[in-house]
């Protein structure tokens, strides 16, 4: 809990350690019982303590201003004891307005205090259940990289970066090579099992703020942050580094190649221009006999 939260609530925790009363509705009525009863324990305690001759002004001035202390006492206090109720309320709210979480206390044993602890409760497991839903919408479930609508996001999102920023960008298909012959002859639990093991060793190859997605089938989308000469060389590193790879399975070892098609990003590009030209020079790469990386001749973007 920050250290604004814990301010706010200094009074109901102190009147908490006390121990009693132990329930926030016992809380309510001590203050309740030393609201109605001050005046009367003011005016005893004078009667008690006091001169022995008390005028009637005396006696009167007496009871109002202990009437007047006693009420403006009991409606603060009973303000700062509403206040895990209007926390919890406010927990709430931020949660469900802006999307963000506030760290409630926990350890509170009275209602306030498991009201306090539930709302805790639930608001992170309402964040939870929401970070799995938007994994699962935005992960391709077999391989765990990006699937293609988050990916189309993500592309718009790294073209208006390099466009802002005047950085180079590169975008490039990737294709595994004769995919179909590997299902049919191995079968396609070896065909998944080939796509699982190039998506983890993509995302060790690539570096900082480069990504990979699953674009669909054996077809990958690789947009990585570089000049063209970076883009190439690091492209290379992919194409030659799955090639040496072998996938074994219980009943067979299997290599594969793959073939890579890019082209830089221009000032103002948008997905489907980028997919376009990076398709072309796919199929270049594939009509070249595969295994090899070729580029779609444009005008750069060398920022």
């Amino acid at each position: 809990m920050s250290r604004t939260l814990a301010d706010e609530l200094w009074f109901y925790r102190w009147f908490s350690h006390l121990g009693w009363p132990r329930s926030y509705l016992g809380k309510i009525f001590l203050l309740g019982f030393l609201a109605t009863h001050l005046p009367l324990l003011s005016l005893v305690g004078y009667f008690v303590f006091g001169p022995a001759n008390i005028s009637k002004p005396t006696v009167f001035w007496l009871v109002l201003l202990a009437t007047l202390a006693d009420t403006t006492f009991f409606l603060w206090a009973l303000q700062q004891l509403f206040k895990p109720l209007r926390l919890a309320m406010r927990a709430l709210s931020v949660y469900l307005n802006e999307g963000q979480t506030l760290q409630l206390p926990t350890h509170f044993q009275d209602e306030a205090g498991l009201l306090l602890g539930n709302v805790a409760y639930a608001v992170q497991r309402f964040e939870q259940r929401r970070v799995a839903l938007e994994q699962l919408a935005s992960e391709d479930f077999l391989t765990g990289l990006l699937n293609r609508r988050a990916a189309d996001d993500r592309l718009q999102q790294s073209l208006r970066l390099a466009t802002r920023d005047g950085l180079s960008l590169g975008v490039a298909m990737l294709d595994v090579d004769q995919f179909k012959q590997i299902n049919d002859h191995f079968g396609h639990g070896v065909g998944d099992q080939v796509l699982v093991t190039l998506s983890w060793h993509l995302k060790q190859l690539l570096r900082g703020s480069d990504w990979a997605a699953r674009w669909g089938g054996e077809e990958f989308l690789i947009v990585l942050f570089s000049r063209p000469a970076g883009v190439e060389t690091a492209l290379e590193r992919v194409r030659t580094s799955l090639a040496r790879l072998t996938v074994v399975t219980d009943s067979t070892e299997v290599k594969f190649t793959v073939s890579i098609g890019y082209t830089m990003a221009q000032p103002n590009d948008q997905p489907q221009s980028c997919i376009e030209r990076a398709d072309k020079a796919l199929y270049e790469a594939k009509q070249s006999g595969r295994n090899c990386l070729k580029s779609h001749q444009v005008e750069v973007f060398d920022g």
